[in-house]
């Protein structure tokens, strides 16, 4: 049976009843996602508070958002998990993790072992944490898992036991692959972690990577060419490209990434994100 992807505008916040077949997701904004199959509720690097401007108010980039939020966070009710790739604030975001987890008290929330203690500091509570590395599989649910991988952001980075700072994650929904890698450059060996896995769906990074950006400290990511060859070589079927249009110091526009998709001939299949639109993915 063909797996297909189709986008079509609808609010976030329906996705309390939302009853689509297969897998829907809906963009957070950055590197963030709402993602619902059957009646679980996943979100995935979510920052939804505005924790860096306040951080950054009156520094070099002083990170003000560029769009809205698509969501309030108070309406983040019925989580089942919250999923973090890093420690990096817009990925693991200290605004919204102490309320989550009183407002969704079922919620788990799962990052890299390594930065275990950075979710503990943010509000995250103790027994409801699981800490993965890389080659570790998790259980959501029957028919569900998580898989955690490398990522290079912009460095594979360990540390004394092993533990990788930084993962991406291979979600497997009811027999539907997504790839989260967040925040990622190519490295040596990310092919090899690939290949067991029969991708449909990727969610890739595409702001690229800058060097005078790097010196700051401000890693970077895929751009849209690297992120296509990835999508080609993999035989991927679909991309959501992501990362962008949050910080005009660290984005690309949507005519590049639509020129650059259309250079590719993956066009078709490429579907760059908007919020306040569901994208499912469902066998036809």
């Amino acid at each position: 049976m063909k797996k297909t992807l189709s986008a079509e505008k609808q609010d976030v916040r329906a996705y309390h009843d939302y009853e689509g077949a297969g897998v829907s997701l809906w963009w957070l904004g950055q590197a963030g996602f709402l993602i619902r199959c059957r009646d679980i509720n996943i979100l995935i690097d979510p920052y939804l508070s505005d924790v860096l401007a306040q951080k950054y108010k009156g520094k070099k980039f002083p990170h003000i958002r560029m769009m809205d939020t698509p969501v309030d966070m108070e309406s983040l009710t019925d989580i089942d998990y919250c999923i973090s790739s890093h420690a990096h604030s817009d990925h693991m975001d200290p605004g919204l993790l102490p309320l989550l987890q009183e407002i969704s008290p079922g919620c788990r929330f799962i990052c890299p072992d390594a930065v275990r203690a950075t979710a503990l500091e943010r509000g995250v509570p103790g027994d409801r944490l699981i800490g993965l590395n890389a080659g570790n599989t998790l259980s959501l649910g029957t028919g569900m898992s998580l898989s955690a991988i490398p990522a290079a952001h912009e460095q594979i980075k360990t540390d004394e036991q092993g533990r990788h700072f930084f993962l991406g994650y291979i979600l497997d929904l009811d027999g539907f692959e997504i790839f989260h890698p967040g925040d990622c450059l190519p490295y040596d060996g990310f092919d090899s972690w690939l290949e067991p896995h029969k991708i449909d769906l990727a969610l890739l990074p595409v702001n690229g990577q800058k060097d005078e950006l790097s010196e700051q400290g401000i890693a970077g990511n895929f751009n849209m060419k690297q992120a296509c060859a990835i999508m080609r070589d993999h035989g991927i079927q679909y991309m959501i490209p992501q990362h962008f249009g949050m910080f005009d110091f660290n984005t690309v526009s949507r005519k590049h990434i639509a020129d650059e998709a259309e250079a590719s001939g993956l066009a078709s299949r490429i579907f760059p994100a908007e919020t306040g639109t569901v994208y499912r993915l469902y066998r036809d």
